[in-house]
């Protein structure tokens, strides 16, 4: 009966529009407070779409955040005059497809809380919280509190002694809003908000599309809906209009060079941040260097082994890999 009565009621509708408006591409801190794991696990998709050999890296190298945050910065900022009110202010479209769960199999023999094993999985924000016992082994689940690279997060935990395996946990059902995201030189955002019996799949949604070329100029491409309409009610909640929040003073809160490094590792803060603790660590979660920035630092990094490394500096909304 439900497929019967969608074939009666279906409607389909696409705004074709070419309207370009000029933005700003720098985020608000409301933006980036609400849609940083969006943007991290947007840039994570489009590092895996591109065959990209930064899949390595357990965190999102900046580059590609920064460019996917600065897009989304810039269509948040034209703020009704071409419907992205609707997206970031009355509907807060995210996406609901994240990942942030994973498990792992391992000797119980092995102590966990601790060790470098625990060390490592607090570097990345991970956690455990859950374990269970199985034909003589422990499972454990563990929960991310961002977005990370799950899968090269895996990898480097296989090389822990003890550790049999380590995989994605997916605790997602049915569809949703989601937001997709191609790059190049006109990066291209869709945002899908989706409604009606969505544990099933969504028999309605609207969805907008937009590009955003080098110089911050925001195009609406499209408007497109199908399934039944209209559609919910407007949340009017996500209090993320850009008339009413203060923008970051300095979207990029520090600088590093060069990276890759090879001798010398300088650190920059921005004027705001002064006597900043910084740590370097390994991909075991190892602290390597570790010192205080005053404006700016200089670490000594030639004795290190090449490989990868997580600078952490505090009173900071971000890390860095750093690659030597």
């Amino acid at each position: 009966m439900k497929k019967y009565l969608i074939s009666i009621l279906l409607l389909f509708c696409a705004l074709q529009v070419k309207s370009q408006v000029a933005s700003s591409c720098a985020p608000s801190a409301a933006l980036v407070h609400s849609y940083e794991n969006d943007c991290r696990y947007l840039a994570l998709q489009h590092l895996y779409n591109t065959h990209s050999p930064d899949t390595i890296y357990i965190e999102i190298p900046n580059q590609y955040y920064d460019t996917v945050m600065a897009g989304m910065a810039a269509i948040c900022n034209t703020g009704s005059a071409i419907f992205a009110d609707s997206i970031f202010n009355n509907y807060c479209v995210h996406e609901y497809r994240i990942p942030f769960s994973f498990q792992v199999s391992y000797d119980p023999a092995i102590a966990w809380s601790g060790t470098a094993i625990d060390t490592f999985c607090r570097l990345h924000g991970v956690m455990i919280t859950g374990v269970t016992s199985i034909s003589g082994y422990f499972l454990a689940t563990l929960t991310a509190n961002r977005v990370i690279n799950i899968k090269a997060f895996g990898d480097s935990l296989l090389h822990f002694p003890g550790i049999y395996s380590a995989s994605y946990l997916s605790l997602i059902v049915g569809d949703g809003s989601h937001i997709t995201f191609a790059g190049g030189s006109n990066r291209q955002y869709a945002f899908q908000l989706g409604w009606g019996d969505c544990l099933s799949g969504c028999m309605n949604s609207k969805v907008w599309t937009y590009t955003v070329d080098t110089l911050c100029n925001v195009s609406l491409v499209s408007v497109t809906t199908s399934g039944i309409y209209p559609g919910p009610a407007p949340l009017r909640n996500c209090n993320l209009n850009p008339l009413s929040v203060t923008k970051l003073n300095d979207p990029n809160p520090f600088n590093v060079y060069p990276n890759p490094a090879t001798t010398e590792l300088h650190l920059e803060a921005s004027t705001q941040d002064l006597d900043l603790p910084y740590t370097l660590s390994d991909i075991y979660g190892r602290t390597v260097r570790s010192g205080i920035i005053t404006k700016s630092a200089i670490v000594d990094i030639y004795s290190l082994p090449a490989g990868m490394y997580l600078l952490s500096i505090s009173g900071t909304y971000r890390n860095k890999v750093i690659k030597l």
